[in-house]
């Protein structure tokens, strides 16, 4: 892509990177495993929902924390989503550091985002 002006270099990155968020991650997540937000129980589609709007992939505690047992929450996702939690987090946190990283964000930044420990951590999940 050619510019012929850095001001709209900078315009186009700002607009790339504009929509930080995972939500557009999260919705193509569900949709590689047959699953949607809106077949999903309101509970837990809102969670998600809100979590989505976040820049950061929070840990899986973040996603049991809403719900009066652990047990609960794993009985309702089960229910409705085909995938561990842990494994969609996974997916979700792949996803989202692919397209950081397309959006012209650095691999450190990138795994940071997508709630990764470390670019190794980021590298072996994206790979699988």
């Amino acid at each position: 892509m050619t510019f012929s002006s850095l001001e709209e270099s900078d315009r186009w990155r700002d607009e790339l990177v504009a929509d930080e968020t995972f939500c557009s991650d999260l919705v193509a997540a569900l949709d590689e495993i047959g699953c949607s937000l809106a077949m999903l129980p309101d509970k837990l589609r809102c969670q998600l929902e809100s979590m989505a709007a976040q820049p950061q992939v929070p840990p899986m505690s973040a996603l049991v924390r809403e719900w009066p047992s652990r047990r609960s929450f794993y009985r309702v996702w089960n229910q409705y989503i085909h995938e561990t939690p842990s494994a969609f987090l996974r997916r979700l946190r792949a996803r989202h550091a692919k397209r950081l990283i397309a959006m012209g964000r650095s691999k450190k930044e990138a795994a940071y985002l997508a709630g990764f420990r470390s670019v190794d951590q980021m590298r072996r999940n994206i790979r699988k």
